[in-house]
């Protein structure tokens, strides 16, 4: 039997893509409604949300709080489902009879478990931290490390 069905996979899909217009789309509306002034540069390698709120010319802590919650929903609610996912993907590899098959099989994985954890890493630096701790110097390394390493 096949546990990813055709209607499964689609549901997955229209869940993904729901779920992610949902949750950027009020913070989208907030910033598109602010007014920008000053000089339209942007100090960074990405097209990134942080620096464009330095562009404007009004009080920006309720646009900052409403970043720092949906990131912190969305980097939290993905690490758990990642979490869970490769506690099942170890525990699998554990009950493999020989030990040969065991190294074999988790030498495979390490490397993607390594890369995953580097973008959560990075993007819980970039993302959830408060504004007071952020730096352009360090976004734009960090942009730069995550575009490379993943």
């Amino acid at each position: 039997p096949t546990i990813m069905t055709e209607r499964a996979c689609s549901r997955l899909v229209l869940g993904a893509w729901v779920g992610g217009l949902v949750m950027i789309l009020p913070p989208a509306v907030l910033k598109a409604g602010l007014p920008y002034c000053g000089p339209n540069i942007i100090d960074h390698y990405f097209c990134d949300s942080a620096p464009l709120l330095h562009l404007a010319c009004t009080d920006i802590r309720l646009v900052e709080l409403n970043d720092f919650v949906v990131s912190l929903v969305l980097l939290l609610g993905s690490l758990a489902l990642t979490i869970v996912s490769y506690a099942w993907i170890i525990s699998t590899i554990f009950r493999i009879p020989s030990a040969q098959g065991r190294q074999k099989t988790f030498a495979t994985c390490a490397s993607h478990f390594i890369v995953v954890s580097l973008g959560f890493g990075i993007s819980v630096l970039v993302y959830v931290r408060p504004s007071q701790m952020n730096s352009v110097h360090l976004n734009k390394i960090l942009s730069v490390l995550s575009g490379i390493v993943t």
